[in-house]
């Protein structure tokens, strides 16, 4: 045969299918999809280590030579994602986000606070789930464990103490953890953006990170609908107080402005939070010739946007609704 000569896929498959009988060929496909998880956590580690020296001002010709690559080899691999990972490491930090009262306590054995989804973690089976960023939530780990540290925004173990492995490890790769936090596993939900106060030893539920924007927001679009009178009473908001109404929608347009940098933040963990800002500012801009775009019922309303980011942040922080307001 040729190089220029095709072969069927379905020849293919059928060779490789006569070459590993029997379970053979789902192990090989098993291994494939194994050793890329692992090439894909090792990426991240490096990436990390690349955030870290830049932040740590280490030129970049000292870190190709870390790497066994030229300097220009590393700057054009990793300049952009490690300015990245840099903006992720200080979202993570906790610093924008609001923690709540701790959802479990345990022993403080690695310093300082970030935030991220908790990920359960029961054996090494579920190390492929886990995500550069996560929160890992286990009952103990151990030397095999070590590599997710590297990923990984904080550690809360449910057993062991100042010297066990997690609070090792955690120490030097300078991440929060909590060990002996009794009942973390059954309390923690995947998904649930939680506060690890390694500090404290506090794993904190946090809030949606819009909170005081929205209080305003509620009232605004109170204040559009609805007018007080001077015994007290409401009725509704007949817009001929045209001083009130430029109140009102200077109030709605602060907002907006406010609402880019917070969409810009979720962004950077989520794509899909990327339109909402501009959503909320066209609906804002088509209300001067159509008022029913502030708080009508129209799909691209202003409220109606401002309440498709309310309810897509509840469900993605995990959040109590009755606290969320």
């Amino acid at each position: 045969m040729t190089h220029a000569e095709t072969v069927p896929l379905g020849e293919v498959i059928a060779a490789i299918e006569r070459a590993y009988p029997e379970n053979r060929l789902d192990q090989l496909a098993a291994a494939v999809t194994h050793a890329a998880h692992w090439l894909w956590v090792a990426e991240r580690l490096l990436e990390r280590f690349v955030a870290r020296a830049r932040q740590a001002r280490l030129p970049w010709a000292e870190i190709g030579t870390r790497l066994g690559v030229s300097k220009q080899a590393a700057q054009q691999r990793f300049a952009e994602r490690s300015a990245a990972t840099a903006q992720r490491a200080a979202w993570q930090t906790g610093a924008d986000m609001m923690p709540e009262a701790p959802l479990v306590t345990g022993v403080p054995c690695s310093n300082g606070v970030a935030a991220g989804p908790a990920r359960l973690v029961r054996s090494v089976d579920d190390f492929a789930a886990v995500r550069a960023g996560d929160v890992i939530v286990c009952r103990t780990t151990d030397p095999s464990w070590t590599v997710l540290f590297g990923i990984a925004a904080a550690v809360v173990t449910e057993t062991g103490g100042m010297l066990c492995h997690a609070a090792i490890v955690a120490r030097e790769y300078g991440i929060p953890a909590v060990v002996a936090a009794e009942g973390a596993m059954d309390t923690l939900a995947n998904h649930r953006m939680v506060s690890v106060d390694g500090t404290r030893g506090h794993v904190n539920a946090v809030c949606a990170p819009h909170r005081p924007l929205n209080a305003r927001l509620v009232q605004a679009c109170t204040d559009w609908q609805l007018t007080i009178l001077p015994d007290g009473s409401m009725q509704e908001n007949d817009h001929e107080d045209a001083s009130h109404d430029r109140r009102i929608v200077a109030e709605l347009a602060s907002l907006a402005k406010e609402l880019t940098p917070l969409t810009t933040r979720l962004t950077e963990r989520l794509t899909r939070f990327s339109d909402y800002d501009t959503r909320f500012a066209t609906a804002l801009t088509s209300a001067a010739d159509d008022p029913e775009m502030i708080t009508g019922t129209k799909p691209q309303s202003a409220h109606r946007v401002w309440f498709e980011l309310h309810e897509d942040l509840i469900a993605t922080l995990g959040i109590d609704r009755a606290s969320s307001s």
